[in-house]
């Protein structure tokens, strides 16, 4: 289905029947060939393999369907539009040109205020997607921050854009399940009463640490003791959701992570304090003190805040607190988990709300607590993974310094900005010159040294996310689909 969806944005479809016999044609030759090709990887040629089986299936099946008629509805629109566009261009062509009346040569006229350009999706296509970035934040963002947290915040006509951006720039939330931890899931989803949910867990070995099904255990029985003590449907403060709801259901799994620390209740974000000793940031400035904070020890980054509420109103103060973090930020409000994110691109600062979940008041929505373990187990791996990634582009720096030898550099933060322009337009223009030339001048070295570590970190970045796709339930809708169809027909 993603080479089908590439394939959408590119060229226009002719009919459907004729469309879905060059797909089988063209997507089979593309598979054969990795599958043949020496240089392939064993991993490459085991799912071109696998692909290869379900090609027909994949092309016959009703999303290929859906996607193929509305390509060809939106050629159809474009062709009409383009005829209806000569017609009225010929019409006016066929007239002559039109004559303009003599206008007083004393009188000025007012220039007419020039009006911004409409932006349409077709005109992000060609763009690299840093510059998508830009050009969006441009027209809907203030500052350089596009904020997609606010209702309204873009043009519905951008949303498949903004999809794109943010798969490319990972600004979302993908499901992160072990297969044992999806089929206990799926088992939850069913369930409509405390003792259904009670039971589907109740055979977990709560002493493993190969998984996250303790937890699941945990959070699922204590689940049912609070909705046996019909206490959830009541109002409560803040407190009483931190010591009866929020430890075991959410605070647990932070906190068993080895090498990484969870805190809780008033607690300072180390993102302030790093800024202040580093001097970006006035000695003068307040520490932010947040409700829950999770980090790696090594090296004390803040890799996740949260923010509670026991209300369903957001409070937009804690809102600004989190974003002005720039960090992953969480906000629980009464019992509803409301997950946001923060990316920096090119200077462009985009925040993005990743999920929203409910824990459930009533014992018949099994749905929404199992969609609730996923999101949170889900959470916990994203954080986890992004510090890890962090580590580990800080440490091929570190060791590409000792494998060359390198000398301390110079700290940035030992220099300020360069004072204003002098009145004086000569020393102006020396002070113009400089500035160009120190950058300029960058040496080789540097130069080198930054484009090697670049690529050190591209290939382990690879490297490390093919083992982690390895690791999980795979998420491509043809493998779930269809394997849910064989089983329903081996049971059948």
């Amino acid at each position: 289905m993603s080479v089908i969806d590439i394939t959408d944005n590119r060229f226009w479809f002719a009919s459907v029947d004729t469309t879905k016999k060059l797909m089988i044609q063209v997507i089979t030759s593309m598979w054969n060939d990795i599958f043949k090709d020496a240089s392939s990887s064993v991993k490459s040629k085991k799912r071109a393999e696998q692909l290869l089986k379900s090609i027909v299936l994949v092309v016959n099946s009703r999303p290929t369907e859906m996607v193929i008629n509305n390509n060809i509805k939106k050629q159809s629109k474009e062709l009409l539009k383009n005829r209806l566009v000569q017609e009225e261009l010929d019409e006016l062509t066929s007239h002559g040109t039109p004559t303009t009346s003599a206008a007083d040569p004393q009188e000025t006229p007012t220039p007419a205020r020039k009006k911004r350009k409409y932006l349409k999706p077709r005109d992000l296509r060609t763009l690299p997607f840093t510059e998508q970035v830009k050009l969006l934040s441009s027209y809907y963002g203030k500052q350089n921050e596009l904020d997609l947290t606010r209702n309204n915040a873009i043009p519905r006509r951008f949303k498949q854009s903004m999809n794109d951006i943010c798969c490319h720039f990972n600004i979302q939330l993908g499901l992160m399940l072990l297969d044992s931890e999806h089929h206990v899931i799926k088992e939850i989803s069913k369930c409509r009463t405390k003792e259904a949910l009670y039971k589907s867990v109740n055979y977990i070995d709560p002493f493993t640490n190969q998984s996250e099904l303790p937890y699941i255990k945990l959070a699922t029985q204590k689940l049912c003791h609070l909705l046996f003590a019909n206490v959830l449907q009541a109002e409560h403060n803040e407190v009483w959701y931190r010591a009866n709801v929020y430890g075991d259901i959410f605070d647990y799994i932070f906190s068993v992570k080895s090498g990484y620390e969870a805190k809780r209740s008033e607690c300072h974000s180390n993102i302030v304090k790093s800024l202040k000793v580093m001097n970006l940031l006035p000695p003068e400035q307040k520490n932010v003190k947040l409700d829950f904070i999770f980090f790696h020890t090594a090296t004390r980054n803040d890799g996740l805040v949260c923010e509670d509420k026991p209300t369903d109103t957001e409070s937009s103060k804690d809102c600004k607190k989190v974003k002005d973090l720039r960090e992953k930020a969480l906000l629980y409000c009464k019992l509803k988990l409301t997950i946001g994110a923060s990316k920096l691109i090119d200077e462009v600062m985009i925040h993005s709300t990743l999920k929203s979940v409910t824990v459930p008041s009533d014992e018949h929505d099994g749905a929404s607590w199992a969609e609730y373990l996923s999101a949170v187990i889900s959470l916990v791996r994203l954080v986890m993974y992004n510090l890890d990634v962090i580590r580990l582009m800080t440490d091929i720096a570190k060791e590409d310094g000792i494998d060359f030898a390198s000398t301390t550099p110079i700290m940035n933060s030992q220099f300020r900005e360069d004072s204003p322009e002098s009145d004086d337009s000569n020393h102006s223009t020396d002070l113009i010159s400089d500035s160009t030339e120190s950058k300029n001048n960058t040496h080789w070295e540097d130069k080198e040294r930054k484009l090697r570590i670049l690529e050190k970190i591209d290939i382990a970045l690879t490297n490390f996310n093919e083992e982690k796709d390895d690791f999980y339930v795979n998420p491509s809708w043809e493998d779930i689909y269809f394997k849910e169809q064989v089983t329903n027909n081996d049971e059948e």
